[in-house]
């Protein structure tokens, strides 16, 4: 696995790009922790990004204009502990927590953090996905290690009856609607979930060009109603 060393002050505006070549929107400066000049970032984890957003926009209909956002990514090892209590995955260049944002920088609907956990789940994503949101935030923690996948919350669901924090999920799919159906989200909205559509139709691989050319109600996966 490649980790790329950069300087956010000599290099922050680069471009990042696919192993393969292609440019992405990611800048390195994307990626930084604000306190450090040093940033570190997997090729396999911008490639996973570029590979995710592509799935969403396909899958969902989405325009070209909202996209991925990062909400952090690298941080050094002493920002990781004083945030988590220990240098985890971001402190390696292998993370970053996302967000699905419009071109002026405004979040999407809240429903796009279930689609990002289910769209990783259906593309075969043996790394790490966290569910994260709170009264604050919402974010999905996305990791490309690689002793395993590891599907967790982050956020204590106690009040659903779960074990409270970094609850290790089993799927997505069985889990969200579980802990999200009639639940408020942070923009005053309930989420709703048609269980009709909330089925596993499993991509296989990362490569959104297995997905349909025009996305089907099969596929599509409608979440919420």
């Amino acid at each position: 696995m490649a980790v790329i060393k950069y300087s956010s002050y000599r290099q922050g505006d680069n471009t990042l790009k696919t192993k393969s070549g292609i440019s992405t929107h990611f800048k390195v400066r994307d990626f930084r922790d604000p306190n450090y000049d040093e940033v570190l970032i997997s090729e396999e984890l911008v490639d996973l990004l570029y590979n995710l957003e592509l799935a969403l926009q396909k899958c969902y209909n989405l325009k070209n204009t909202p996209r991925l956002s990062i909400h952090s990514g690298y941080r050094n090892p002493d920002t990781d502990m004083a945030i988590g209590g220990y240098a985890g995955k971001h402190s390696m260049g292998l993370a970053a927590d996302v967000n699905w944002v419009s071109s002026d920088g405004d979040r999407a609907e809240p429903e796009m953090g279930p689609r990002i956990c289910c769209t990783l789940e259906r593309m075969g994503h043996q790394g790490g996905i966290g569910y994260i949101e709170d009264k604050t935030y919402s974010n999905i923690h996305i990791d490309v290690r690689t002793t395993g996948k590891y599907y967790f919350d982050e956020v204590s669901r106690s009040a659903n009856g779960w074990n409270g924090m970094n609850y290790e999920i089993g799927s997505w799919f069985n889990y969200l609607p579980k802990v999200l159906n009639g639940k408020q989200t942070n923009y005053g909205t309930t989420y709703t979930f048609n269980e009709k559509y909330y089925k596993l139709d499993a991509i296989g691989n990362q490569n959104p060009e297995n997905l349909p050319t025009e996305p089907t109600e099969s596929t599509r996966e409608k979440f919420f109603v």
